[in-house]
C-alpha cells in the first residue's frame, strides 16, 4: 500500500521521471498513478560482490562454536520488525534452538526493542551493535541472514547476504519474494513472529535443506 498516497497524488505530476527499483513496484505505481505511466523508470539496487567480499573481511566478529549465528541490519523504525525478530528469538529459545543474533542498526525503536529484548530475558542471545558504517562482517559471519520487515521494495541487504553466499529467512513482502526463492536460495516465511522463528529453525535443523541452499549460494552466478 501506498500509506502517503494523498500527498503522492497531489504532487506526482510534478515529476518529470519517477524511478522504481523493479518491476513489480513499477506496475504499482502504474496501477496508483496511471496518468504517469510514460513517466516510469526502473533502475535496480546494484551490489559489487568483489568490493563487498573485500570490506566483509576488514575485522573480525565473535562467533561461538556451539551457537548458530543469525544477523538482522536496518534502521530501528516500526516498518523493519525488529520487534518480531525479537519475538521469535523468544520462540527459539522456547524450542532450545542455540543461537546468537547479531541487530546491526539504530533507530527511534531501539529503547522499544531494548526493553523487549530485557523483557524476555534474551541479553546473552541478541547483540544489537548499533550502526556500523562497515555491517558486513556481520553478515559475514553468520549462518543465516533473517529479514524481519512488515515491507520491503527491495532491500539491499538481502542482496548483499546472497552475495555472500548466506541463506535467507526474509518474510512475504514484495521484496522478500523478489529476491528469495523459497527452498533454493533460502526461506519465505509469513509475516509473524513464530513464521520467522519456525523457518529459521527449520534451517537450523535441517541439516540437507541447508546444506542444499548452501551449495545453490555457491554456485550461483551473479555477474
Amino acid at each position: 500500500t501506498d500509506e502517503l498516497h494523498s500527498v503522492h497524488e497531489r504532487i506526482i505530476n510534478k515529476f518529470t521521471k519517477v524511478v522504481a527499483i523493479h518491476s513489480e513496484q513499477a506496475a504499482l505505481i502504474k496501477q496508483w498513478y496511471p496518468q504517469i505511466s510514460n513517466r516510469i523508470a526502473v533502475v535496480e539496487n546494484y551490489c559489487d560482490k568483489a568490493l563487498l567480499e573485500e570490506q566483509s573481511k576488514a575485522y573480525k566478529v565473535e562467533k561461538p562454536q556451539n551457537k548458530f549465528v543469525l544477523c538482522s541490519c536496518g534502521r530501528f523504525s516500526p516498518v523493519k520488525g525488529f520487534n518480531l525478530a525479537v519475538e521469535a528469538a523468544k520462540h527459539l529459545e522456547e524450542r532450545n534452538i542455540s543461537f546468537l543474533w547479531y541487530f546491526v542498526g539504530d533507530g527511534p525503536e531501539r529503547d522499544n526493542i531494548e526493553n523487549l529484548i530485557q523483557s524476555y530475558g534474551l541479553q546473552a542471545d541478541i547483540v544489537i551493535t548499533g550502526m556500523q558504517k562497515n555491517p558486513y562482517p556481520y553478515i559475514n559471519a553468520c549462518d543465516i541472514y533473517v529479514q524481519p520487515s512488515y515491507e520491503e521494495a527491495m532491500p539491499l541487504t538481502l542482496i548483499e547476504a546472497k552475495r555472500l553466499n548466506k541463506p535467507m529467512v526474509t518474510t512475504d513482502t514484495v521484496g522478500g519474494r523478489k529476491l528469495v526463492q523459497n527452498g533454493v536460495d533460502g526461506l519465505v516465511c509469513s509475516i509473524s513472529s513464530d513464521g520467522i522463528a519456525s523457518a529459521v529453525e527449520n534451517l537450523i535443523v535441517n541439516k540437507e535443506l541447508l546444506n542444499k541452499i548452501n551449495t545453490n549460494l555457491k554456485n550461483a552466478d551473479y555477474s
